[in-house]
This record gives structure tokens, sequence and C-alpha cells, in this order.
């Protein structure tokens, strides 16, 4: 069973990374809203959800073609990658060519949506191994 799972996630992950990748900056990208969100933390919550989504796709891209440790060099510089990504697309929404804001707030989401990220493939490896 576990050489099916992991033939799929060779398969599917890095396509479905880059999927969530590109997502992520058209969705940044897009003009600016004329309604504003239904609540004020609904927006951090999609940053984090977003960061999140694209955090378990980077991990299981990356541990698809190694069992690495989940706390390694290479994945702690590609998700701080991630994160300036996501400060890239802060600063960019903050000029005046797309009609949105940038916030600190937002990074702070998206930071946290990658850590979850983190802390979710842990878990998972975890019990992998245990299997």
């Amino acid at each position: 069973m576990k050489n099916v799972i992991a033939k799929y996630t060779n398969l599917l992950a890095a396509p479905a990374f880059w999927l969530v990748l590109l997502a992520i900056t058209i969705l940044s990208l897009w003009p600016g809203h004329a309604e504003p969100p239904t609540s004020p933390w609904t927006d951090k919550v999609n940053h984090g959800l977003a960061y999140f989504a694209l955090g378990v796709t980077f991990l299981a891209k990356t541990l698809s073609k190694q069992v690495t440790p989940i706390f390694s060099r290479k994945l702690l510089r590609g998700f701080l990658l991630l994160w300036a990504f996501s400060g890239l697309m802060e600063l960019i929404q903050g000029t005046q060519m797309i009609g949105r804001t940038s916030s600190f707030l937002d990074l702070l989401a998206n930071a946290g949506g990658l850590a979850l990220a983190i802390i979710f493939g842990q878990i998972i490896l975890l019990a992998w191994q245990r299997k």
C-alpha cells in the first residue's frame, strides 16, 4: 500500500505545488474588490489556508523524491523562499498598479500557514515512519 501511495504522490506532488503557486499568484495580483471581506479576519484566514496548501504541496513535492527529515536545511530554505515570495506579493499589492493594499498581518498569516504546514508534515511523516 505504501508503494501505491508513494507512486501517486510522486506523480501528483509537483503539478499540485505549481498549480497552488500559480493560483496564489493570480489571486494575489487580482485587482482590488469593491466589497470588503465579511469579517476583518476572513482575509487572514484565507491567506493562512492558501499558504498552508502551498506548504503542504511543497512538502509533498520535496519529500516524494526522498524521505528527508522535516527540519532539514533544504526544506527550511524552501519555506523561507515561499515566505519571501509571499512578501513579494504583499509588496506588489502595495503599489498603485492593481488597486490593493499590502499588509504586515497578511505576511504573518502567510507565515502561520507555512508553519502549520511544517507541523502537519511532521505529524504525517512520523505516522508514515511508524507504519
